[in-house]
């Protein structure tokens, strides 16, 4: 079985320290107080809170993104396409060739930038309306390269 890129960590860390700075700043009111003339003041033995939670945050996300992609996995073989991914949460599918309904491809600027892309495939079940029934992150070529084998 193929494991999916990890291409794609480069990506999450960056986005990682966006939400992190996210957090800080909505956790910065805990070292601010006003003088006595209302005047916020920004108590500088205090900011290390706001700063540990973020940290503590950033770390959290980037620890699982890690397991993530190190136990996602993908197979295509003359039957169909086999996936399992997740950490805490493990879901297996296998989707026949026959039975599949759409394949797509899943490409953001900042994914572009990084050269991934999202491969979802799904069968049209109402079971998995709202979720991609397979998904296989990889770069864009070899996403380009499973569409043509799919198709």
């Amino acid at each position: 079985m193929n494991r999916y890129t990890k291409k794609l960590i480069p990506y999450h860390l960056v986005v990682g320290i966006f939400f992190a700075l996210i957090i800080f700043v909505m956790f910065i009111g805990v070292a601010t107080s006003e003088d006595s003339e209302g005047n916020s003041i920004l108590n500088t033995e205090l900011v290390f809170i706001p700063f540990t939670i973020a940290l503590v945050f950033y770390l959290l996300i980037n620890v699982y993104v890690y397991f993530y992609y190190r136990t996602s996995r993908y197979e295509l073989n003359e039957k169909g396409i086999t996936c399992s991914r997740g950490v805490l949460f493990r879901k297996k599918s296998f989707l026949e060739y026959s039975r599949i309904n759409a394949v797509n491809k899943k490409q953001s600027i900042i994914h572009q930038i990084f050269n991934v892309a999202y491969l979802t495939v799904d069968s049209g079940s109402t079971n998995t309306a709202f979720n991609a029934e397979i998904l296989i992150i990889e770069t864009g070529e070899v996403v380009d390269e499973l569409m043509k084998k799919i198709k």
